[in-house]
């Protein structure tokens, strides 16, 4: 079993315990008790990437770990840097507040054709169309990864020009210029997903 799939078996259980978002759904075969689970699957996720980049940045060896070719903190952000490692932890660190936050709204807006939408600051996250049935492979994933971007939008990850650094290959490829990966939400989403596989995975040759 995938560590993906246990994450989800994990969030499924009572997640009203740890989600306490206020939910409105406009999909039948997505009950607000569907939808928190997702969001629990992402709160789990990021509290285990949040212990992944603790151990790693806490070691002698961080850069070599963080530059290691498997490595998804190098594919995802780029090569290392302290200022750069910084802001990803930072940036972890904020979502489990947001996402478990009693104060946070949820809506699924049928009319909205994106998969989400969120804003620096504000505890709201707007899921649209293609959340409902997102035109990839692994639906479930892309469905959780989505509550990692939108929690990392309201940390204040926000790049004007993302709208043309959707999915995982246009954002990989924002790695090439320093620093901004670290403001494309997409980039926070997908290294959390890629990240949990790697978990129990040390990174240093």
């Amino acid at each position: 079993m995938r560590m993906f799939d246990i994450m989800m078996l994990l969030g499924s259980l009572q997640p009203q315990k740890t989600i306490p978002a206020r939910i409105t759904c406009a999909w039948a075969a997505f009950p607000d008790e569907r939808v928190r689970g997702y969001m629990a699957t992402a709160l789990h996720i990021v509290e285990r990437v949040n212990l992944r980049l603790g151990n790693l940045l806490a070691a002698a060896d961080a850069e070599a770990r963080w530059n290691a070719p498997e490595a998804p903190e190098q594919f995802w952000f780029g090569s290392f840097s302290r200022i750069k490692a910084a802001k990803v932890q930072r940036t972890f660190r904020g979502i489990p507040r947001h996402l478990a936050s009693p104060q946070l709204k949820v809506v699924c807006d049928a009319g909205f054709g994106s998969y989400g939408e969120a804003r620096p600051g504000i505890l709201r996250i707007r899921l649209g169309h293609l959340w409902h049935d997102p035109d990839v492979p692994e639906k479930d994933a892309e469905r959780v990864q989505t509550f990692v971007h939108e929690a990392a939008h309201i940390c204040g990850r926000f790049s004007i020009a993302e709208g043309s650094f959707y999915g995982r290959d246009d954002a990989h490829s924002l790695t090439r210029w320093r620093m901004r990966a670290t403001r494309n939400a997409d980039n926070y989403g997908y290294y959390a997903i890629d990240a949990i596989d790697a978990i129990d995975h040390p990174t240093a040759g």
